[in-house]
């Protein structure tokens, strides 16, 4: 009769194989909480910050919502070459400007206000404390000082713009720059900014290569003006806030850019056309509020004043809608049904033969209203 094993009974241990320990070696220093192997990663080396400044939060350019610190020295842009403190509490930027200063979201900037107002409120001050790594500058003046080296830069937009905030740099550090006139559009300033240039006449140039440039020295010309508004060159990162489309060096050379309020770049003619269909849109409700049917439409673009006129054609006539910088302008035109422009004296608004202003949208349904029923 076979023999019948106790199937308690301790067996024979078996030597384990090399891929079994280093499996139980894995599970080990996994439990424990030690970097596998596997899944070591390099670690970022520690950036020392090797300056300290202190400085108050400042209304950024565009809509002022959000904040700036304006350094005495240039930095390194990047989360890891900043550490911000206001009381003891650690701000992060959102971005940084051209000369690697820290631009501060719009929340943020509100609580430095509000920390600050209740500080002074109390006879204190509170003032952030900025450590960041320092930048050196150091290019050679030719790159960005000299009609060589800016038109070596004209090829791309990134070069472009690099050789804009050397310029901007170098004016900062004291150096004194060279004017240029580029693409004959733009005043490239000894203050390193970038103006508008306007009315430019060229000298006589007999070369075939300086006819070929578009940078000119300003002793170049005979003559040219400026309204004194900056340019904000965008950079190859840029894109248009309405079509979505990167920027280039052509769209600097044909000045094809704008930028709005709130400081985004876009196309001009993507905002125009943006602009256009949004008043349109606005216009359409003010009519549909007041006639039935949807009356047709059509926009008319008026040269002179550089905007444009919704023409709605109702069953009473035509009426012009146009949109000014505060107030809204409804015109009734000749073929419209005859009313007195008496009903509108209590207005405190300005009034024309068979126009009037409306501060509002829901002013102009009403004034609406009352010619459609005069």
């Amino acid at each position: 009769m076979a023999e019948i094993k106790n199937a308690n009974a301790k067996q024979e241990e078996r030597p384990l194989t090399q891929g079994v320990k280093e499996y139980i070696q894995f599970l080990e220093d996994a439990n424990a909480g030690k970097p596998v192997e596997e899944e070591k990663k390099e670690k970022k080396k520690e950036v020392e910050l090797n300056t300290v400044e202190y400085h108050s939060i400042k209304p950024f350019r565009g809509n002022g919502k959000l904040g700036v610190i304006v350094l005495d020295n240039f930095a390194h842009a990047g989360k890891m070459f900043f550490k911000i403190t206001i009381a003891g509490k650690e701000f992060i930027p959102i971005g940084y400007d051209t000369f690697g200063n820290p631009v501060i979201s719009e929340e943020n900037f509100a609580y430095y206000r509000a920390m600050k107002y209740l500080a002074e409120r109390k006879g204190e001050t509170l003032v952030p404390k900025i450590e960041f790594k320092k930048k050196v500058f150091c290019v050679k003046t030719e790159a960005y000082d000299s009609i060589q080296g800016i038109q070596n830069a004209t090829t791309s937009l990134k070069k472009f713009k690099e050789v804009l905030i050397n310029r901007k740099y170098a004016a900062r550090t004291g150096i004194t720059l060279n004017e240029f006139i580029a693409f004959e559009k733009y005043i490239l300033a000894s203050d390193g900014r970038v103006y508008e240039a306007n009315n430019i006449i060229l000298k006589d140039i007999d070369s075939k290569e300086a006819a070929a440039r578009s940078i000119y020295s300003v002793d170049e010309m005979e003559y040219y003006e400026s309204n004194g508004n900056e340019v904000h060159i965008p950079d190859e990162k840029d894109v248009c806030a309405v079509c979505g489309k990167s920027f280039d060096i052509s769209d600097v050379a044909f000045a094809s850019f704008t930028e709005t309020k709130e400081a985004s770049k876009v196309h001009k003619n993507c905002l125009c056309d943006f602009v256009r269909d949004m008043e349109h849109q606005k216009a359409c409700e003010i009519i549909d509020a007041v006639y039935d049917g949807r009356p047709s439409s059509e926009v008319v673009y008026d040269d002179e004043q550089d905007v444009n006129w919704y023409l709605f054609k109702t069953n009473q006539g035509t009426i012009g809608i146009r949109f000014k910088t505060k107030v809204i302008e409804i015109k009734w035109f000749d073929n419209f049904k005859p009313f007195n422009m008496k009903i509108f004296d209590n207005e405190r608004v300005t009034k024309y033969d068979r126009g009037i202003h409306a501060w509002s949208k829901d002013d102009a349904i009403h004034y609406l209203v009352m010619a459609k029923k005069a």
